[in-house]
């Protein structure tokens, strides 16, 4: 535009469409349905120089992002002969066995997920002598506007409660427990605001210091029709009920009640500043060895998915949970007070029994990182640099979910619950008879099933060494290679995205923590490229044996982590696939480790009724993995903008054989055994014409 102003601009137009991957016979192929995916992205840049030692720039973004699911239509329970079922999605199944099969998973659901977020960012760099001062700020603006797709049609579970095995319980019409909600509609809007002011101060030529403070206040998501649950247990105990919804439980709250945050999904929280310091020395001033060194907070921002599950809960979605429906698979609602309340209509709300309700607290916690490294960087001759260093982090206040109505655990061999005598007083039977709620007050304590709420009080630790070791190009020939060392260890992590997982002991978070899910002790990567010299002076010569370009890459990693669980509910609190074994010998592996037996498996066994085992999280590691693959790639100049491009590509190409992890349930018979590995050689060539 002129000397002091630069305009950038860009439009990005991306559309989507996979197919789904039923084969149109076998049921058991289906995992994924159509989507159809549009993207529409615009970027708007000026940069201005306000004066001299002063420059601002400013960016504008818009996304607009568009998906839909559509699952293959195949039979539904109705055709399967199920009665008195729903369907939202007619023609469509959903059932899950355990140590069997899953028909149709999570992720063929009928569903749209659509996503406009606006977004501006100023930023100005002032140069005052040995200072470099920067400060600005960003605004962003989310609108979520989707239909939630899970649990819309009705989704039997077969765990093996009744007989041991998923599949047995199947071919008696044994259900475990059966989920169902109206489909979520979400209409969600989410600010976010930061400000920050850094300084990177020249101290001399050898050393270098940066220090800022960062502003990120944290404004959880809204919904456009306030559809926002909480749960006050105060309330419960006193019976008070909700002015919004007069027939909800007591308990529950919604907007437009006392102390509710309006159509937010919580408070704003302000006071969140996130400090950072950093330096870089030269010991030597002879610029071959840099040490670096850094610490700093980091904020995350919870996305507006995160409160999804939220939107589930009755009057609006009416998601809840049948335990052990007396009539089975054949008829799944029988004897259920009102019957099947399905489907949902919002003009005449509808608390139904043993219903569940995902709770978030009307104020939490951040999830926010302490981070420091360490880092020397040493170059070696002309063209060889090495580094190691060292990365810790802390991370505070991450986000799971415990059930504040678990299932109590009564040892006496008989029992009488208002009027009904058990024998034994705990059994997969009778969850919903011995659920907190329900045992506190049977009136009120009747509408509640799972109720998870949100916990902030997760954390995990991490601490890696990686060292590098790198060739620059010379001769043709680039050479780097990396080697990590690390541990990290932390309580739970999110299960799905956005889905905080559930500590199904409650009370209970120390139990569920271990080696995180990703954690992979040692990791040696090692890459190399080279090119052909072109030889002699015949220019055929030169062109047919020059320019090839040979690049390999080899990687060891040690095995990632697993969990031994029991597959059926030992501890008889509907802690359905949570329940872990109980370990009786002290050597987890047998003395040779072979495909037929990984695992040591006279080292556990079942824990008794009513009892959690003692079977540590993450805490069997799985084989590891070695991995080389190949490629060559040559292209020939054709003429002018037109050239001719040859590949050849192999991926383990000794075609060495790759162990996955073996069978961690107990009840399973290949329990132990290694029934999967990875890829064999796989061989693939290209030709391609650019012009």
């Amino acid at each position: 535009m002129s000397q002091k102003h630069s305009l950038f601009g860009r439009y990005l137009d991306s559309y989507t469409h996979n197919l789904d991957d039923y084969d149109g016979v076998n049921i058991l192929t289906f995992s994924r349905s159509a989507l159809q995916s549009r993207i529409h992205s615009f970027v708007l840049g000026d940069t201005y120089s306000i004066r001299p030692n002063m420059v601002g720039s400013f960016h504008a973004t818009i996304n607009r992002v568009t998906n839909e699911a559509f699952p293959a239509k195949y039979f539904d329970l109705s055709d399967l002969g199920v009665k008195n079922v729903y369907h939202y999605v007619p023609g469509f199944v959903l059932i899950s066995v355990t140590n069997g099969f899953n028909i149709s998973g999570g992720n063929g659901i009928r569903s749209t997920y659509n996503s406009l977020t606006y977004q501006f960012a100023e930023d100005l760099s002032w140069i005052r002598g040995a200072h470099q001062i920067g400060f600005g700020g960003t605004f962003i603006r989310t609108h979520e506007n989707s239909k939630l797709g899970l649990n819309r049609n009705p989704r039997p579970m077969f765990n093996g409660g009744t007989t041991g095995q998923g599949l047995t319980d199947l071919l008696l019409g044994k259900v475990s427990s059966m989920n169902q909600a109206a489909p979520g509609i979400v209409y969600k809007r989410q600010n976010y605001v930061s400000l920050y002011l850094q300084d990177t101060w020249k101290v001399n030529s050898r050393l270098t210091i940066n220090g800022g403070l960062r502003w990120e206040p944290y404004q959880p998501p809204s919904h456009l029709r306030g559809y926002t649950t909480f749960f006050d247990k105060t309330a419960f105990d006193r019976g008070v009920h909700s002015t919004t919804y007069p027939t909800a439980p007591a308990g529950l709250q919604f907007p437009g009640d006392p102390g509710v945050p309006g159509y937010k999904f919580g408070n704003n929280t302000w006071l969140q500043f996130a400090p950072r310091l950093g330096l870089a020395w030269d010991p030597k001033g002879d610029a071959l060895m840099t040490v670096r060194a850094g610490y700093g907070i980091f904020y995350e921002l919870p996305y507006a998915q995160k409160s999804g599950p939220v939107l589930v809960n009755a009057p609006y979605a009416g998601g809840l949970q049948l335990t052990t429906p007396p009539g089975g698979f054949d008829d799944p609602w029988q004897g259920t007070p009102g019957g099947n309340p399905f489907p949902i209509n919002l003009n005449n709300p509808i608390f139904p029994l043993r219903g569940t309700y995902p709770i978030y607290p009307k104020t939490v916690k951040n999830p926010y990182v302490h981070q420091w490294n360490l880092s020397l960087q040493r170059q070696i001759g002309a063209n060889w640099l090495a580094t190691a260093n060292y990365l810790g982090t802390s991370t505070i206040h991450l986000w799971a979910s415990s059930d504040i109505n678990p299932v109590i655990v009564k040892p006496e061999a008989t029992c009488v619950i208002y009027g009904v005598t058990y024998t034994p007083c705990s059994t997969r039977n009778n969850y919903d008879a011995r659920r907190l709620f329900y045992l506190e007050n049977r009136d009120q304590g009747q509408y509640f099933g799972v109720v998870p709420q949100l916990d902030d009080g997760a954390t995990s630790n991490y601490h890696g060494l990686l060292l590098s070791l790198q060739h620059r190009r010379t001769n043709g020939l680039t050479i780097q290679g990396n080697y990590s060392w690390s541990h990290c260890i932390g309580d739970l992590e999110e299960a799905q995205l956005g889905i905080p997982s559930q500590y199904e002991y409650p009370g209970m978070r120390s139990y569920y923590r271990g080696n995180c899910n990703q954690d992979r002790r040692h990791n040696l990567s090692m890459s190399t490229v080279y090119e052909t010299p072109r030889f002699g002076t015949n220019d055929k010569l030169r062109a047919l044996t020059g320019g090839w370009r040979v690049s390999g890459i080899v990687r060891i990693l040690s095995g990632s982590y697993m969990t031994i669980t029991s597959g059926i509910d030992t501890s008889l609190t509907q802690a359905l696939g949570g329940d872990r074994a109980k370990q009786v010998l002290p050597d987890s592996y047998p003395a040779t480790k072979t495909v037929d037996q990984w695992i040591n498996r006279a080292a556990f066994a079942l824990p008794a009724d009513g009892q959690w085992g003692n079977v540590g999280v993450n805490n069997i590691v799985g084989p590891g993995s070695i991995r080389m693959d190949m490629g060559l790639t040559r292209t020939f100049r054709v003429r002018e903008n037109h050239s001719i491009e040859l590949r050849g590509e192999a991926f383990n190409l000794p075609n060495h054989v790759n162990l996955m992890n073996p069978t961690t349930a107990l009840n399973n018979p290949l329990f132990g055994k290694i029934t999967t590995v990875g890829d064999p050689r796989i061989l693939q060539f290209a030709l391609k014409y650019a012009f």
